[in-house]
């Protein structure tokens, strides 16, 4: 499995994935303050290597929640066949590097996701619209990340 996403280095779903490094990757990074409650950013991936393919974040502003609270992200693609690809999502917390924390396949039996976060999460996808949704419940402080969608190839 190859997956077409920036800076990442780790991917425990599959230890044998070869991870991309490219410098023509569009992306945004927002750089926030935490105060008091959770921040949650969502950003989405646009493909490089082809013209017209990209990741729509869902909201597309930032997202506060208090400890405790559930999340719920959406990410919707466009420009290639949804249904041939797999779906991750990956976040950032302040200060750190990139965490994988779970992948979506059409059949949702293959889901898999980070061991640390067993039970909180869940990766749904909408074939039909061309969707993957994330759902992140019982927050903590600790989950304030920037979150990003990415497909593997």
């Amino acid at each position: 499995m190859q997956m077409q996403l920036c800076e990442v280095y780790f991917c425990p779903a599959d230890p044998s994935c070869t991870l991309c490094r490219s410098s023509e990757q569009q992306w945004r990074i927002f750089r926030l303050r935490m105060t008091n409650t959770l921040m949650v950013l969502l950003v989405a991936f646009f493909l490089p290597y082809v013209t017209g393919q990209s990741m729509e974040s869902i909201p597309s502003s930032p997202v506060m929640k208090r400890p405790g609270e559930t999340l719920s992200l959406s990410c919707r693609g466009s420009g290639f066949t949804f249904t041939c690809c797999a779906m991750s999502w990956i976040r950032q917390q302040p200060g750190k590097g990139l965490e994988w924390i779970g992948i979506g396949f059409s059949s949702s039996s293959s889901n898999r996701y980070v061991s640390s976060l067993s039970g909180r999460i869940e990766v749904s996808r909408d074939d039909s619209n061309s969707m993957v949704h994330l759902r992140l419940s019982n927050l903590k402080p600790e989950d304030s990340a920037v979150y990003y969608c990415a497909r593997d190839t």
